[in-house]
């Protein structure tokens, strides 16, 4: 028996072989008033303990304060197992007791642990299966906080990592070896009815002023939800280090979660604790405006052009597509997927003229472009249709040893390597024996000193944005 707060829980076995009824009686004060029970059993021993069986049933009250349920076997693999919840629904009474009542393993009434068995053993007693989930416990808890250990001087030192995730929601929390995520409320912006009651109170007659009521900061944190993820000890020789490395551990666990969880995390915030100087540094990550920082019609705000091209969209689909296309690569932050999102948008537009495929490509002297076998090029091949639209629109590319040929070609093949491999990686091993662009992209790399960002990026970006200019302008 175990008693805490005004809740008894009394298991009769411990443990039990597969198949075998168990019986858990819950003396509770306030049973009669309730109709049915709800019991949640939970793996334990494990690094994320979770649900293994539930059952609601009516409650089966005997004196008025003890309710019996059949704890069933059947359907659960041999392991450690936790009487985690019990829950009292549907009361008699509404005017009386709540709708629900829940009592928690651990918080209301001790852990109450049994195991199950494949086969008939010698029984153990409550106080041998305890030792031995706690003992098995006490290992994970050890591990977990064992750290990771990324350099190994002496001067190395001991960091506590908290990384902030938003764009994410998870409810429970969990561990993933090192690290644990944690469940948080979302981020509460108030600045933009701020702005919205600011305006309004310098710029116009009409002084309007928005209330900003707890539905709407109930709404701005369910569209901005958050998550943090904990990292227990990191030992580095340097706090650079620490946050490089949990950076990439961030991103790459915001990835994973974008598929299970439907959302798209990023990391806005990263929080390092020194545990030997008790002191702690802030990293913020953040998008950079990418835009025009200059003003007037020479940057970009001439308003004749804008509201021409404006009128124009709303009644051209596949130029708002194109123009959407191109908004999403600017606001991509990799510069892999920049050479996939640029190459999209001069590839679609170029599909979209409809070239006959059987004519052959030409520089623009007339002279046959061939491949390396040195078969002639026709515009049947993407590459192909992407050199003929430039042309078309009397663009061209040169500089740094490169004309439109040699750029396109390298556009391709960066392309390629990030809808492959996620990027180009300078003597990869992986990349050099299976990726048959692989040289191309090395002489991009080397004649970029070194760098997947260069002149040859540079100019995809500025040929996709002439030749969208030119296609809303023609």
């Amino acid at each position: 028996m175990q008693q805490q707060a005004d809740i008894l829980i009394v298991l009769q076995n411990s443990s039990l072989t597969k198949g075998q009824l168990g019986r858990v009686e819950i003396v509770f004060q306030d049973a009669d008033n309730y109709s049915q029970v709800q019991i949640d059993v939970f793996r334990c021993g494990v690094e994320n303990p979770k649900l293994a069986w539930s059952k609601g049933t009516s409650a089966n009250i005997v004196g008025g304060h003890l309710t019996e349920v059949d704890l069933e076997t059947k359907d659960l693999p041999p392991a450690f197992y936790e009487i985690k919840k019990i829950g009292f629904h549907t009361p008699k009474d509404d005017t009386i007791n709540p709708e629900s009542i829940f009592f928690l393993g651990g918080r209301d009434f001790p852990r109450i642990f049994f195991e199950v068995t494949s086969v008939e053993k010698k029984q153990r007693t409550r106080e041998e299966i305890k030792h031995e989930i706690l003992s098995i416990e006490g290992k994970l808890e050890s591990d977990f906080l064992s750290g990771v250990k990324i350099s190994g001087e002496d001067q190395s030192r001991n960091y506590q990592v908290y990384g902030f995730l938003t764009g994410v929601m998870i409810t429970q929390s969990m561990r993933l070896g090192n690290c644990e995520l944690i469940p948080y409320r979302g981020l509460d912006t108030k600045d933009w009815i701020d702005l919205i009651n600011e305006f309004f109170r310098s710029n116009s007659a009409a002084k309007f002023e928005f209330p900003y009521t707890p539905e709407l900061s109930k709404q701005k944190r369910n569209d901005c939800p958050v998550c943090i993820v904990l990292f227990p000890l990191i030992i580095a020789n340097k706090i650079e280090d620490a946050k490089s490395y949990c950076y990439e551990e961030l991103t790459v666990l915001a990835e994973v979660l974008s598929i299970y969880r439907g959302g798209s995390g990023r990391v806005f915030a990263i929080v390092l604790i020194d545990l030997l100087e008790d002191q702690a540094q802030m990293y913020t990550e953040h998008k950079p405006y990418v835009g025009n920082l200059l003003g007037g019609s020479l940057a970009g705000e001439d308003p004749d052009s804008i509201k021409s091209n404006f009128d124009k969209l709303k009644s051209n689909p596949s130029l708002r597509y194109f123009l959407n296309l191109y908004k999403e690569a600017r606001a991509e932050s990799s510069v892999d997927f920049q050479y996939l999102r640029y190459w999209q948008i001069l590839e679609t537009i170029a599909e979209s003229k409809q070239f006959d495929e059987k004519n052959k490509l030409t520089d623009f002297s007339g002279k046959p472009i061939v491949d390396n076998n040195e078969k002639q090029i026709t515009l049947g091949k993407p590459i192909a249709r992407v050199y003929q639209l430039i042309k078309q629109h009397q663009l061209n590319a040169s500089g740094e040893q490169y004309d439109l040929w040699k750029f396109i070609q390298a556009w391709i093949a960066m392309r390629n390597a990030t809808g492959h491999f996620g990027g180009f990686r300078y003597k990869d091993p992986l990349q050099e024996s299976n990726f048959r662009y692989y040289q191309t992209c090395e002489k991009v790399y080397e004649d970029q000193k070194h760098r997947n960002d260069g002149f040859v990026l540079r100019e995809l970006k500025e040929l996709t944005k002439l030749i969208l200019m030119r296609e809303m302008n023609a």
